[in-house]
């Protein structure tokens, strides 16, 4: 019985301190990098220009990998809906070509920066297990939440970076 105790005290342990370590990185007010050294892709037609991404406007910042692009389609509506807020994708992979024929074939026709180097995860310190995340940051790119559209409330916060 002792053994046990023992065991899920370290347990308890491990877990106060990993959850305490996340809430550090991914805490309400951290500044976040957003490296620009990073090609923009995108299958549209249209121009994009790749300051406008860097501005002082609110954001959603996603990074992914590109075995995750299938998620692009989440953010479709919200940025149709929300033309004030940029959405920033991060695509970390050695393959351009892999993400245009994954932009081509999700129909995403937003732009994403190609990451080839990982310099978002690098320069924001993620842990290498995140196979995706998502930011919403306000002008001065600091955190306001880590959220995506799978949480039901992630409309609240788009409408929150926007006051």
């Amino acid at each position: 019985m002792e053994k046990i105790n023992k065991i899920v005290a370290f347990c308890v342990l491990s877990f106060v301190v990993l959850f305490g370590v996340w809430q550090f990185k991914f805490s309400s007010g951290k500044k976040y990098n957003l490296p620009e050294e990073v090609e923009l892709l995108s299958i549209s037609d249209k121009i994009y220009l790749k300051e406008k991404y860097f501005d002082n406007s609110p954001k959603v910042v996603v990074y992914l990998y590109d075995d995750c692009m299938h998620l692009l389609q989440l953010w479709k509506p919200y940025i149709e809906k929300y033309s004030d807020i940029r959405f920033v994708f991060y695509i970390n992979s050695v393959k351009k070509d892999k993400i245009r024929e994954q932009l081509r074939y999700y129909k995403f026709k937003y732009p994403v920066f190609w990451d080839s180097k990982g310099q978002f995860a690098k320069s924001n310190s993620l842990p290498k297990e995140i196979a995706f995340i998502s930011y919403i940051l306000n002008g001065d790119d600091e955190l306001i939440s880590t959220r995506n559209p799978t949480y039901g409330d992630y409309e609240v916060y788009l409408k929150q970076v926007l006051d």
